[in-house]
């Protein structure tokens, strides 16, 4: 009987190991497949108009002009965290949110916190032409 239960025992281990092995193959390849989603960039239409009150004030204003055509999100991206490397107290946080003004060839790249963090996001606006415009960070 002895003999019995510890080969019914092992058995039931066994069975558990594989179980969870398999549990571990499926979580890694959902965040393979979700690491693969947060590299696709979405690039959403927005209006440079909306933010006309905050690109005027004179604390927002940027010299940064890196002189080069910004022709994708990968080189916006790029080029933003530039910039917001550039300001000591800004610390993006990917993934970005990036955004396009076709009528004014204005990228705005934004950071994004996570949903249990307290905190405001990074924006900076680039033209395509690779001037900084404005860049700040609300709270």
């Amino acid at each position: 009987m002895n003999k019995i239960f510890w080969i019914a025992l092992t058995i039931l281990v066994a069975l558990n190991v594989v179980s969870l092995f398999q549990q571990m193959q499926e979580q890694q390849a959902q965040q393979e497949q979700l690491g693969q989603r947060e590299q696709e960039l979405i690039v959403r239409p927005f209006s440079i108009q909306l933010y006309r009150l905050a690109l005027e004030d004179p604390n927002f204003h940027s010299e940064l002009d890196f002189g080069v055509i910004i022709d994708g999100p990968e080189v916006a991206i790029y080029y933003a965290e530039r910039a917001w490397e550039t300001v000591d107290t800004f610390n993006p946080r990917r993934p970005y949110r990036v955004y396009f003004d076709e009528e004014e060839d204005v990228w705005l790249i934004m950071d994004t916190l996570p949903h249990y963090m307290v905190g405001g996001n990074l924006y900076v606006f680039i033209t395509k032409q690779g001037k900084v415009i404005s860049m700040f960070g609300t709270a």
